[in-house]
């Protein structure tokens, strides 16, 4: 769903806006992947 609303954003948008605005997003969704991947080895079960 968010990614399906990201597309829709991204499709109206000045594409050098765009390109910097993808960057920042896929390092975001990167972060968070780390982060979620740490929280599970950190699970006391």
């Amino acid at each position: 769903m968010r990614i399906g609303l990201w597309l829709l954003i991204w499709g109206t948008r000045n594409p050098d806006d765009d390109r910097e605005a993808n960057r920042l997003y896929l390092e975001r969704e990167a972060r968070e992947r780390e982060w979620v991947k740490l929280q599970q080895l950190h699970r006391p079960y």
